[in-house]
C-alpha cells in the first residue's frame, strides 16, 4: 500500500465527513501551515542579520535551482541567491558544481588520478563537516513526514506540503511558536 492511500478517506469516515470534504480539509491545513514557513528571501535575509556564516544548499526535497536565475517570490519580489553570495556563501554537495560564484562545492578527484591531494581532501572534508547538520535537518525533515518519501503530486503541492512540514518540524522543535 502506497503510504497515505486510502487514509485521507478513512479519516473522514472516521469524523463522519465525505472523502471530497476530508481532501477539502486537508488541503486547507496545508495551506495555511505552508503561509507560516518563510520565503526564501525572508530566510537568507533572516541568516545575514543573525550573523550565520554560512547556508546549505540541497534541492533533496524539491529539485529547484535558484542560483542561476532570479525568480519571484509569492508577494512578488525579485529572489536572487547571488545578492547574498559575497555575504552568506551556500555550501552544496557536488551537484552545484558550475552554480556560480559563492556557492561553495566538495572538489571532485578527476578522471585517472588515484586521489586528491591533502589540500583537496581536507577541504572536502570542511565541507562535508559543516554542511552535516544541515543534511540532518533535510533527513529529519523527509523521515519524519512520511508523505515526504513518497509523494506523486503535481510540482506545485509538493512544495507547499514540504513547506507545511517544515513548519510542523519547527514548532515541533521550538523553533517557531
Amino acid at each position: 500500500m502506497v503510504p497515505g492511500q486510502g487514509r485521507i478517506p478513512r479519516l473522514g469516515a472516521g469524523s463522519g465527513l465525505s472523502q471530497a470534504t476530508a481532501y477539502r480539509y486537508i488541503d486547507e491545513l496545508i495551506g495555511v501551515l505552508a503561509a507560516r514557513a518563510p520565503g526564501l528571501r525572508e530566510a537568507l535575509e533572516r541568516a545575514l542579520a543573525e550573523g550565520t556564516p554560512y547556508v546549505i544548499l540541497d534541492g533533496k526535497i524539491v529539485d529547484s535551482d535558484r542560483c542561476h536565475e532570479k525568480t519571484l517570490s509569492r508577494k512578488g519580489r525579485e529572489i536572487d541567491l547571488r545578492l547574498f553570495a559575497e555575504e552568506l556563501p551556500a555550501l552544496a554537495d557536488g551537484g552545484y558544481e558550475g552554480a556560480g560564484h559563492g556557492v561553495i562545492t566538495p572538489v571532485k578527484k578527476p578522471a585517472g588520478m588515484k586521489e586528491l591531494d591533502i589540500n583537496a581532501r581536507t577541504r572536502n572534508a570542511l565541507i562535508r563537516s559543516t554542511r552535516c547538520m544541515g543534511e540532518r535537518g533535510f533527513a529529519l525533515l523527509t523521515q519524519r513526514w512520511q508523505t515526504l518519501q513518497h509523494i506523486t503530486a503535481s510540482p506545485g503541492k509538493i512544495g507547499q506540503i514540504a513547506r507545511a512540514a517544515l513548519v510542523l518540524v519547527l514548532f515541533e522543535h521550538k523553533m517557531l511558536t
